[in-house]
Formats: C-alpha cells, structure tokens, sequence
C-alpha cells in the first residue's frame, strides 16, 4: 500500500512537471521568433538606407549629367549665332574689333561702337550661385589679357542680368541681388587674379530688366542669365 502512494506522488509530481517543460520550450520559441524577427528588421532597415544612398547617388549624377547637358548645349547655341551686321560695320569703320578674341569662346560682338564681351552663366556659375566655376575663371584670364593690351586706359563696365524667375532655393533676396553678386565676382577675379586696377571698373546689376531674349522658353532665360562687359574707351 505504501508503495503504491509513493509511486503515485511520483507520478503527480511528473505530471505536474510536464506542462512546466512545455511552457518553458514554448517560451524558448517565442524569444528565438522574436529575435528572427528582429534581425530580419534590422536586415530590411539596412537595405532600405543603402537603397536610399544609391538613389541620391543617382539623382547627383542625373543633376550632374543635366548640367553638363545644359552647358554643352548653350555653348552650341552660342557659337551657332552669327556676328551682327553692326559689328561688321563699326569695324570696317576703324571702330573696335572683334578680331583676335574668338579663344574666348563666348560672344564677342561690337553694340553701339563699343566691344561687348557676354559671359553666359552656364559658362561661369553654377545654377543660383554667384561663385565663378573654373570655366568662367578660364574666359577670364584669357579676356584680361586681351583687355590689357588692346585697352589699358578703357573703362570696363560689368553688369549683371538673370532671367525673370524669380528667387527659390538660394540665399539671394531677388534677381537683382543676383546679378550684382554675379558681376562683383567678374570684379574680383579681374582685379585681384588677372591684375586690371580696380579703378577702371564700374559694376551694375540689372537683375531680370534687361533681357535680350524672351523669357517663355528654357533657352531664352539661359541667354538672360549673363555678365556683360563693355568697354569704353576715352573717346567714350
């Protein structure tokens, strides 16, 4: 008899025992689920950012690619346009010429008897900026050259022009603001780099009120943005 009680306590307490086990590999599963899951998470986080870096990475060379486009394009154009006729005229007129400034690769032309130099700004700056790129440095120091030695005692006016967009995503105020910024840069670069006296400079920013094309279309507004510089001579 007292077997048989002992043999069943033993039999109780396993019974008992055995949904505990249960419990606790069941609680193991859980936690082991919960840490799969947490590293696949983790895994999806990681994919996600370097999908996002390679999709900005994209997006800069897609910017890039249409800079370099738009900058190649207007270069084209440029180059395209013929010479006025009044050009032509002031210099058979014993007027200044034009002659000997086609390295500068931008237009060179002669309005109302005086040498005009037009520096695109998709030559010169970057879109909204007002730091001169080193292919406006480069027309620059080939200009200055010319301008010491064909006119060492001229006044050179700079003078700023944009389209009529109006300012978004730089720092500038307005359009005005712009082109002045733009043409102090033209400024600087011939005064402190190329080594013409400061004193023989005049700087205007026009902003988006003189603009020589219309400004409808995208290839109108790229010929509005510019830096003019017109030569006066003594006579002027």
């Amino acid at each position: 008899m007292r077997v048989q009680t002992i043999h069943g306590k033993i039999l109780f307490v396993l019974s008992a025992l055995v949904p505990l086990c249960a419990g606790c590999l069941s609680q193991g599963a859980v936690d082991q689920a919960m840490k799969d899951r947490d590293a696949e998470i983790q895994t999806l986080r990681d994919q996600k950012v370097q999908i996002q870096e390679q999709l900005e990475a994209a997006n800069a060379d897609k910017q890039h690619l249409q800079n370099s486009l738009q900058e190649a394009s207007m270069k084209m154009a440029l180059q395209s346009v013929p010479r006025e006729a009044g050009a032509q005229t002031d210099e058979r007129a014993g007027g200044p010429s034009t002659a000997g400034y086609d390295d500068l690769d931008v237009p060179v032309d002669v309005r109302d008897g005086r040498l005009v130099i037009t520096l695109p700004s998709a030559v010169a700056f970057d879109s909204g900026k007002a730091e001169l790129s080193s292919g406006g440095k480069g027309v620059l120091d080939k200009l200055a050259q010319h301008l010491k030695k064909d006119y060492p005692s001229a006044r050179f006016y700079i003078e700023g022009h944009t389209d009529s967009d109006p300012i978004q995503k730089s720092s500038f105020g307005s359009n005005r603001e712009l082109s002045v910024e733009r043409a102090l840069a033209v400024l600087t670069y011939l005064v402190e780099t190329c080594k013409i006296s400061d004193e023989q400079f005049v700087v205007v920013g026009h902003g988006q009120y003189r603009p020589i094309a219309a400004n409808s279309s995208a290839e109108g507004k790229a010929k509005n943005r510019r830096v003019e510089i017109i030569v006066h001579t003594e006579k002027d």
